[in-house]
């Protein structure tokens, strides 16, 4: 049986998107949520860890929040 033959192009270009689709389903990313409540306020204490933990499952750990709170007034 004869191999077949590929050329140089072809074959970077199958490395160059192996190697970028593996390394997409690894990539993690944190989401940046702003808050200018204080970190004791019901919403940072509780609403955003738990829709932070949500989000965490629902993507398999790909994306983080985190919360923000060193901003001021709205």
């Amino acid at each position: 049986m004869k191999m077949p033959r590929f050329s140089l192009k072809q074959l970077a270009l199958a490395s160059f998107c192996s190697l970028s689709f593996s390394s997409a389903t690894f990539a993690s990313t944190v989401m940046h949520v702003a808050s200018w409540l204080p970190p004791t306020h019901t919403q940072n204490a509780v609403v955003l860890p738990t829709w932070g933990k949500w989000i965490e499952e629902a993507t398999e750990g790909r994306v983080k929040v985190e919360i923000d709170y060193s901003h001021g007034n709205p």
